[in-house]
C-alpha cells in the first residue's frame, strides 16, 4: 500500500497559545498542518473544541431539511415528521455521546434545526406561536435531552460489559455512600479546564451518580430507558416524551 504524502496532515492537539510546533517528513515531503480535519464522520480541532463540527452537520442537516420542505410541502404532518426524524435528526445525532456540546451557544444552534422542522410539520409559522408546544405535539424530545440520554446509555453498557470500551482507567467505583446513591456509583474527577470538565467521563459520571438506584440496576438497555427518562423528569432535565 503506497500513502500520498500531499493527503496527510498534522494536528497539534493543545491549550498552549505558543505551542512548540514540530515538522514532520513523509517520503521526503514535509507534511501540512491543519487546524481541523474529519476523522470517522467527527471534525476534530485542534484545541478539542466542537463549533466547527456542529456548525458542518448544522449545514448539513439545513440542506436536507429544505429538500424535505421543498418535496414534501403538501404531505400530513405524519410524514413530514418521520421524514424529518429519519433523513435530518441522525445527522444532528451521529456519534453525539462523543461531541454533545456545552456551550449555549452551540447547543441553541441545533435546536434551531429542529425548531424549523417542527414549525414546517405543524405547518404553524405564526411569529407568536410557542414552538415548544409544536414539538410537544409531535412528541419529540429536545436535541439536548436526548443526547443526555444517549450518553447515559453508553454509560449503562459500559458499566454492564455490553459494549467493548476498556474502562479501568476512566470508571473507578467509589467506597462513598448517602442514602440515596447506588452500589453503581463511581469516583467523579476534578478537572481544571472546560473542555476537560465536559468531555465525557467527567460529565456524565455526575449525572450517571444522580440516577437512582433502580435505574441504573436495571436488567435490560430497553427497562434502563424507560426507567431513565422518569429520572430525568425527576431531576428537572426533561418533562417532554420521547
Amino acid at each position: 500500500m503506497q500513502f500520498n504524502p500531499e493527503k496527510c496532515y498534522i494536528m497539534h492537539i493543545t491549550n498552549k497559545q505558543n505551542p512548540i510546533v514540530t515538522t514532520y517528513q513523509f517520503c521526503g515531503q514535509a507534511l501540512a498542518t491543519a487546524k481541523s480535519h474529519p476523522y470517522l464522520g467527527i471534525t476534530l480541532t485542534t484545541g478539542l473544541k466542537w463549533n466547527t463540527h456542529i456548525n458542518k452537520v448544522t449545514t448539513k442537516a439545513k440542506q436536507t431539511l429544505g429538500v424535505i420542505k421543498r418535496n414534501l410541502w403538501a404531505c400530513p404532518a405524519k410524514v413530514k415528521s418521520l421524514a424529518y426524524t429519519s433523513l435530518v435528526r441522525p445527522n444532528l445525532e451521529y456519534a453525539a455521546t462523543v461531541w454533545d456540546p456545552y456551550t449555549k451557544k452551540d447547543i441553541d444552534k441545533l435546536e434551531r434545526v429542529q425548531n424549523q422542522a417542527a414549525r414546517f410539520c405543524t405547518n404553524n409559522y405564526e411569529r407568536g406561536a410557542s414552538v415548544t408546544k409544536m414539538k410537544a405535539d409531535l412528541q419529540w424530545m429536545s436535541l439536548e435531552d436526548r443526547r443526555t440520554m444517549s450518553r447515559l446509555c453508553m454509560m449503562y453498557k459500559m458499566t454492564n460489559k455490553l459494549v467493548d470500551v476498556p474502562t479501568d482507567k476512566y470508571l473507578m467505583p467509589t467506597q462513598k455512600r448517602t442514602r440515596n446513591s447506588h452500589a453503581f456509583k463511581y469516583q467523579s474527577y476534578q478537572p481544571r479546564i472546560d473542555v476537560f470538565k465536559n468531555s465525557y467521563f467527567p460529565r456524565t459520571i455526575v449525572e450517571w451518580n444522580s440516577l437512582s438506584s433502580s435505574t441504573v440496576g436495571a436488567s435490560s438497555l430497553s427497562s434502563f430507558k424507560e426507567r431513565l427518562q422518569s429520572d430525568m423528569q425527576r431531576l428537572g432535565v426533561t418533562d417532554r416524551s420521547v
